[in-house]
């Protein structure tokens, strides 16, 4: 499966910098490629979304890389079993989580300007890492799905029920989300929001 390592990368001001290396196997190269368009979008950046340096096909190893920004404190899941979360701390951890899913489902930048909204579909305490300020960050966008208004419900109904039943919406679990509505998409990750801010 897909795993992470830490690794180093040379920055003309500051020598070297810490990043995380995530790596898919030949088999996901699908979930790779389309993390890989989310993360394209200059418009995807955000102070709670993980940022994306850069991506490399491993022919010879037969592996996909994705090389982020690396956050020592882990995902969100292991710093929950290891800490206890004061109120402050909650505050933190869930106001960032929000403003973090409000960036992705706006069709706007900060800056006013146009985006494409993106539904997560996979939002858990595991896809979301802990900064050192207590923040959080979205990862993880293999199941990403950017809602373009040119997408017809075809399409729409192609990208399959997907996501962790844990965190899944009833709608999502019972297969009917309403397809000709892209607003069902952000519902359901707001859904799966709220069972992470309950798990904290």
């Amino acid at each position: 499966g897909t795993r992470l390592k830490q690794g180093s990368s040379v920055s003309e001001e500051q020598g070297f910098e810490t990043v995380a290396i995530k790596i898919f196997t030949y088999e996901e190269y699908a979930s790779w490629k389309n993390e890989k368009e989310i993360f394209s979008d200059a418009d995807l950046r955000h102070e709670n979304v993980l940022h994306f340096l850069t991506a490399e096909e491993r022919k010879v190893q037969r592996q996909y890389w994705l090389i982020t920004a690396y956050h020592p404190r882990g995902n969100l899941q292991e710093y929950l079993i290891h800490h206890i979360v004061s109120w402050h701390d909650l505050w933190m951890l869930g106001g960032s989580l929000s403003r973090g899913v409000a960036h992705l489902h706006s069709d706007h930048t900060t800056c006013g300007r146009y985006k494409v909204p993106i539904a997560h579909r996979d939002i858990k305490s595991s896809n979301i890492l802990v900064k050192n300020d207590l923040t959080c960050v979205l990862c993880d966008f293999g199941l990403a799905l950017r809602l373009d208004n040119s997408l017809s419900v075809d399409e729409l109904a192609n990208s399959g029920q997907v996501g962790t039943a844990r965190y899944m919406a009833p709608e999502v679990l019972e297969s009917r989300i309403n397809l000709e509505n892209i607003e069902s998409f952000k519902q359901a990750d707001v859904y799966s929001m709220a069972l992470v801010l309950w798990e904290i």
